[in-house]
């Protein structure tokens, strides 16, 4: 019966393979956070598994506009929006990112009874640049600016 060699040590035939796949898994995830913006200092990144942009929304024909930021799970294709309008109304949200990596949807509901639904396209992904519109629970039509 062959010996048990123990947790800590390693067959020389499955070394090399366990090594090859590391080198492969860290490849893959280190590429998808590239194209994310995560390793770029303008995106603000917080970690590893975060991509960090800021965004302006407008409705056209109105004063009001509103600022805020969008964090997204790079590993899980989702994250989540914030903002607040000139007005001092606080929006918060979900937005998902589609498998090409260059655009995607989302919602937000904001703590005056408004809400809207949205679609993006991003021009850039490092750094995260792009635009995108919706609409609101009002009818009226909303767009915005994506930025690091």
């Amino acid at each position: 019966m062959p010996r048990n060699p123990g947790l800590g040590a390693r067959s020389p035939q499955r070394l090399p393979r366990e090594r090859v796949l590391m080198r492969t898994v860290a490849a893959c995830v280190m590429g998808g956070v590239a194209a994310f913006g995560v390793m770029d200092r303008s995106a603000h990144a917080q970690s590893i598994t975060t991509a960090n942009a800021r965004f302006k929304a407008w409705t056209p024909g109105d004063k009001e506009t509103m600022s805020g930021r969008i964090a997204m799970n790079v590993l899980a294709f989702n994250g989540t929006v914030v903002g607040k309008t000139t007005k001092g109304v606080r929006c918060t949200g979900t937005v998902t990112l589609n498998l090409l990596l260059d655009g995607g949807s989302g919602e937000m509901s904001c703590n005056d009874g408004r809400s809207a639904t949205f679609t993006y396209q991003l021009s850039s992904a490092l750094p995260p640049r792009g635009k995108g519109a919706g609409k609101m629970n009002n009818g009226k039509t909303v767009r915005f600016s994506i930025f690091p």
